[in-house]
């Protein structure tokens, strides 16, 4: 966490979800963050249905996503863009860029 601080980042939440990936739905109903960062390998519900998923909510609209995953074709990334993904980024990624990446105010850069 003092990575994360050190690249600029000062108010953040770090949660994960290793029991269930619905329970990211419920910790973003708590919690209501501006960014979320999804994996897209996940068992049950991947990283594509929970970003569907937390854009179908209301409370979610300005919610900024950003995928970081393992998976790097072409394919891949026009389904987080069409999952409602702002940036696809393939592990392993900077920290520093994924911070500047959320630090960027212009959306689908």
């Amino acid at each position: 966490m003092s990575a994360l601080s050190e690249a600029g980042c000062h108010h953040f939440l770090i949660q994960t979800c290793r029991v269930r990936t619905t329970a990211a739905l419920d910790v973003a109903a708590q919690f209501a963050p501006a960014v979320a960062v999804l994996d897209i390998g996940l068992p049950g519900m991947d990283g594509y249905e929970l970003a569907v998923a937390l854009r179908e909510q209301p409370q979610h609209a300005g919610l900024r996503l950003f995928a970081l995953t393992g998976y790097g074709q072409a394919d891949n990334l026009k389904r987080s863009l069409a999952a409602g993904f702002e940036r696809h980024f393939v592990k392993p990624v900077a920290l520093q860029e994924l911070v500047n990446a959320m630090n960027d105010n212009q959306a689908g850069s």
